[in-house]
């Protein structure tokens, strides 16, 4: 058995979970004027998001209604793509075998959720589509 293999179900179980931390948000950072992404999993309002609207938008809708503060795309392992311990996670989804073997294609996309933290998502290419496979929430003056 793979301890590094989570359960699709369980992965969502814990989106929703920590995704409900960003339920609050009254503006982006000053030099930053737009639509926040503030995802909630109680409420829907023009600027709130629940996880199951997430799971269910593609990722260029996201970005296009909600514009991130980052948006890069890389081979995960590889060049620009390494597995820093911002990207640790990553590894429960996928076995060093994998990473080492084939080109995982990752599209990494930071929105801020409120005035204290961010939510970072992360995407893998399949059949040219963006599937959500990972994120991660983290307070903005965090040091990785």
């Amino acid at each position: 058995m793979n301890l590094f293999k989570i359960n699709k179900n369980f992965v969502a179980m814990l989106l929703v979970i920590l995704l409900s931390a960003c339920n609050k948000t009254k503006s982006l950072e000053a030099s930053y004027k737009t639509d926040t992404l503030n995802v909630n999993t109680e409420f829907i309002t023009e600027k709130n998001i629940n996880l199951n609207q997430i799971q269910q938008i593609p990722v260029n809708t996201l970005v296009s209604k909600y514009p991130p503060l980052t948006d890069s795309t890389f081979i995960l392992g590889k060049g620009d793509g390494v597995i820093s311990e911002f990207r640790i996670s990553l590894r429960n989804t996928f076995t060093e075998k994998e990473i080492e073997n084939r080109d995982i294609i990752i599209r990494e996309v930071t929105w801020s959720c409120n005035q204290d933290e961010n939510l970072t998502i992360w995407y893998e290419k399949k059949q040219d589509q963006w599937v959500l496979v990972d994120h991660v929430i983290w307070y903005k003056d965090a040091l990785f």
